[in-house]
């Protein structure tokens, strides 16, 4: 056991350092987002939110496909020229069907929604931009591959910001849903500008056979988890905009969007990079543990705080994010924090599986998992979308259990490599949500909603200074991890 803290400590700041760079960047992101949410919101209506909701149940799906596994193939060992061009070819290709089917959905869906009018033009237009993420994804992968976490933080912040702006100018003008539609787009195309222009390598001449059939098969398994984890993610609004109409799957969909936030922007982003990281240290298990138990620590110390202001006070965060307009959604708010307390381990197993190649494995955890939220919301669904927030929340959370078992002995890591990370974040967050759940019933609700979420942002910040100054430990354990160097 000796071995393992001097080997990672030798390890530790090239591994790490990419984490600090992809955390500032989505700070960068979370920033931009947020602020352009706010004024999205205040621009658009609930139906307008809802159209894109609507479209989105399919450009989602279709959007897990968009890079047909090449960002996680352009990893492994063998990677070449020769791959890289059929990468470039697979991409162009694959982005044009992806277009051209996303448009041809538009008819099914509509008539699944009652929208035959508005939807199919909202969906072929967000579609066109997988023109552009097909032909990004192999020059993306060159760079998740010679590590230029830097350059690929700096392509997505300048593509948020980009498409943030035009979104934002056109609903001031009133292009309503298109606005959106716009946000998607712009996005796409400045990161496959970017990326192209930044990658060091170029499609050349073919110098052999290329085995498409153990290309196909690893992609067709990435491609299979990708499509059942969206609807995995995504089926609560499936069955809010089946069962209520674009209404309340605007509102619902704001709901969603809050808890989301964290997920797309200090979590899912260091998916890519934990299993690069991981994969590298395959050969060495008591490293490739202690990176995997670090990184899932980091993790959870993001999510709980997060999930934490979700729970005790969704009403002041609608209010100040959307607006009192918005407020039917801050139940949804309050169930989803629970379910944005687990996301770290719902990524765990995917890091696992990955790293390791078991993708088949994963396939089938997702699937599961789809039909177990599926059962679930359907089924609340007639009891309005709360009920169907409650359902998602718990169902996921078994997800989260299965994924656990589905890694036993497979992987370096074992249960207790699972569990144990937990024990501190579990520890010092919930003692901060007892604390703030006592503040606010001390305060009976007489509070505005801005000075509620100035006194728990107060205590919060009492509470952990104390923790803080009084418990080494803590301290270690807050600061020791992947986020910040010890």
């Amino acid at each position: 056991m000796s071995e393992t803290p001097a080997t990672f400590a030798a390890l530790r700041n090239p591994l790490l350092a990419g984490g600090r760079v992809i955390l500032t960047a989505q700070m960068m992101r979370l920033l931009v987002r947020v602020a352009s949410a706010m004024l999205l919101t205040r621009l658009l209506t609930p139906e307008a939110y809802g159209l894109q909701g609507m479209a989105l149940t399919v450009y989602g799906l279709l959007y897990m496909t968009r890079d047909f596994g090449v960002l996680t193939a352009a990893q492994q060992p063998d990677f070449t020229q020769q791959r890289f061009n059929a990468y470039c070819r697979l991409g162009l290709i694959g982005g044009l069907v992806l277009a051209l089917l996303g448009a041809a959905l538009g008819w099914p869906v509509a008539w699944l929604f009652h929208e035959p009018q508005r939807l199919p033009p909202v969906l072929a237009g967000m579609s066109a931009a997988f023109l552009f993420s097909g032909a990004a994804a192999p020059a993306l992968g060159v760079l998740y591959r010679e590590q230029k976490i830097a350059t690929l933080a700096a392509i997505e912040v300048a593509a948020m910001t980009m498409a943030s702006a035009v979104a934002v100018l056109a609903a001031w003008a009133g292009l309503g849903v298109w606005s959106l539609v716009l946000l998607v787009i712009v996005n796409e195309a400045t990161v496959c500008a970017a990326g192209w222009r930044l990658c060091p390598w170029r499609p050349g001449r073919d110098t052999g056979d290329t085995r498409w059939r153990s290309l196909l098969g690893f992609g067709a398994n990435l491609t299979g988890y990708g499509v059942t984890d969206y609807y995995a993610r995504n089926l609560d609004q499936v069955a809010v905009g089946w069962s209520a109409g674009p209404v309340a799957l605007g509102l619902y969909g704001r709901g969603v969007q809050i808890t989301v936030l964290p997920v797309q922007f200090a979590i899912a982003p260091f998916t890519g990079w934990i299993v690069a990281s991981l994969g590298r240290l395959r050969a060495q298990p008591p490293v490739y543990t202690a990176f995997f138990r670090q990184m899932l620590t980091g993790l959870l110390h993001v999510s709980l705080p997060a999930a934490i202001v979700c729970v005790v006070a969704p009403d002041a965060v609608v209010r100040l994010l959307y607006g009192p307009a918005w407020l039917a959604a801050a139940p949804v708010v309050r169930w989803l924090g629970l379910l944005l307390a687990i996301q770290p381990w719902l990524f765990a197993p995917v890091w696992l599986l990955q790293s390791t190649g078991r993708v088949r494995r994963l396939f089938a955890w997702s699937t599961a998992g789809m039909l177990m939220i599926a059962t679930a919301c359907f089924s609340t669904c007639r009891l309005g979308f709360t009920a169907v927030a409650a359902a998602s929340a718990l169902s996921a959370t078994a997800q989260a259990g299965l994924g656990m078992l589905m890694c036993r002995g497979c992987t370096p890591a074992r249960i207790s490599d699972l569990l144990q990370p937990a024990r501190m974040p579990l520890l010092l967050h919930g003692g901060l949500m007892l604390l703030l759940l006592l503040a606010t019933a001390m305060g009976g609700g007489q509070l505005a909603w801005g000075c509620q979420l100035g006194a728990l942002g107060a205590v919060g910040l009492l509470y952990y200074a104390v923790a803080f100054l009084a418990s080494r430990r803590v301290r270690n354990e807050v600061y020791g991890h992947f986020l910040w160097p010890k």
